[in-house]
């Protein structure tokens, strides 16, 4: 699917260079804008850089770097270094997003608030959930004045303060955000939604941190079973989910079913994220040590 979308966007900078004369023309940078975007869900980094850092360039001789659409390219490129497990380098492209975001847009817009997202879950993935509530709650204060409780933005925010308070060992805490977060996605998606599957997902988290494993398994088959129907086997997301499960079984002494799930999980997020993939060697140290 994402090949085909690369093909499409390749097929579209070719004539949007043809239609336009130039390489130095917004719709040609869109282009490479778009061909980054679906090599980084595609897995290659590099590529996705590549195109990414070509649109920069051209967008920032077209606009300038005080412009949106500069600051989105820098996001992108924060996107593809996150997604890559390259923390720093995501934190340093996100930070001239911010930065760019509150000069045009003043610090009260929601787009502003994903800045300050993006750069909590940076902090947070570097295990330094201090730093990543301060962003998470600068985040949660603009997206509840600006588009009110009942939005899926501001569902998404408060399940980030969620992340936060996990990181820093407030489980009970996280419980309340993430359940704020599962009723405004109720309420608005359903309950056979992948975004639905990632709140019940963050619940068992919770309740691990909470020592209570037997609503933890209960949340994560719950979401196991939204995710095989939504999302498929081969997603990434369905793959944590049955990684998380093998992890749960194989402590219950399910060692059949844990493995199963655990090689099902490796075979997905080896293809994706590739095997040197630090979240992919994290998982295989991780199941190795578990024991019944």
């Amino acid at each position: 699917e994402y090949d085909k979308a690369i093909a499409q966007h390749s097929k579209s900078l070719e004539v949007s260079i043809a239609a336009v004369g130039k390489r130095e023309h917004p719709d040609v940078a869109a282009s490479y804008s778009n061909i980054g975007n679906s090599y980084t869900l595609l897995g290659n980094i590099a590529k996705a850089i590549e195109y990414h850092t070509t649109a920069l360039e051209l967008l920032k001789k077209i606009y300038g770097e005080f412009h949106l659409r500069t600051a989105q390219c820098y996001n992108n490129i924060g996107n593809a270094h996150f997604a890559k497990g390259n923390r720093k380098e995501a934190l340093e492209f996100y930070t001239k997003d911010l930065t760019i975001s509150r000069d045009v847009l003043g610090d009260n817009h929601p787009q502003t608030a994903k800045s300050y997202s993006n750069l909590g879950s940076v902090y947070n993935a570097l295990g330094d959930g201090k730093k990543a509530l301060e962003y998470y709650a600068k985040d949660l204060r603009i997206t509840l004045a600006s588009l009110g409780p009942r939005h899926i933005e501001t569902a998404k925010s408060f399940n980030n303060l969620g992340g936060g308070m996990i990181t820093c060992g407030d489980f009970a805490g996280a419980i309340v955000c993430y359940n704020r977060s599962l009723k405004v996605k109720l309420e608005l998606l359903g309950e056979k939604h992948p975004d639905t599957a990632k709140s019940y997902l963050n619940l068992a988290n919770g309740l691990s941190g909470l020592n209570n494993k037997e609503g933890a398994l209960a949340y994560r088959e719950k979401a196991l079973h939204i995710q095989m129907k939504t999302l498929g086997e081969g997603h990434p997301d369905t793959a944590s989910t049955l990684f998380n499960l093998a992890v749960s079984y194989k402590r219950r002494g399910m060692t059949s079913k844990a493995n199963d799930f655990f090689a099902r999980a490796m075979k997905t997020l080896r293809a994706v994220q590739g095997p040197d993939h630090p979240d992919v060697v994290r998982m295989q140290q991780m199941y190795a040590s578990v024991r019944a």
